[in-house]
């Protein structure tokens, strides 16, 4: 059996606890990654008002709820 002194102990637990906090916060962002790329492909950008919003699974134009403009799906009113 191996035999740990106080310190070698403490500084076990220590290390162990940081590296398990790094595990989870790279976890956590890789998932948090995810999600916002998905948001991001749902969000359409009126092309008058400027409006941000998420539009449905439907096809072709999509009316903006605050000026209601048709804006294409998939167009995100950039310039060129």
């Amino acid at each position: 059996m191996m035999e740990l002194s106080l310190t070698e102990w403490v500084l076990t637990i220590l290390v162990g606890s940081m590296v398990l906090v790094l595990v989870f916060a790279m976890i956590s962002r890789a998932a948090r990654i995810g999600v916002e790329a998905r948001s991001a492909s749902r969000r359409t950008r009126c092309r008058l008002c400027l409006h941000v919003f998420e539009d449905g699974p439907s096809q072709g134009a999509v009316a903006c709820p605050q000026c209601g403009a048709a804006n294409e799906k998939g167009c995100r009113g950039g310039l060129g």
